[in-house]
């Protein structure tokens, strides 16, 4: 599949992924989800690739691949 992804997806698809984003690192999730909080780098940040392999970014994006989940994911934070 194309990295050209956001293109591909309709808003409200791009809105629920963000969503699904926003809640990940909210005050009420990332303090406690382990997983994330392991894979931070020392800075903090954590790879695209990591958030892009969660089950529920990979069922919100099923024509996907990796590269794909991967370029939109990066495309929507700046939304954010």
């Amino acid at each position: 599949m194309s990295t050209d992804a956001p293109a591909e997806l309709t808003p409200e698809q791009q809105d629920s992924l963000l969503r699904q984003l926003e809640f990940y690192f909210c005050d009420l999730s990332f303090p406690f989800d382990e997983f994330l909080k392991g894979q931070a780098a020392a800075d903090g940040s954590i790879r695209a690739s990591v958030l892009a392999a969660s089950p529920r970014i990979v069922s919100l994006t099923p024509a996907l691949d990796a590269a794909g989940r991967e370029a939109l994911l990066l495309s929507l934070v700046e939304r954010s």
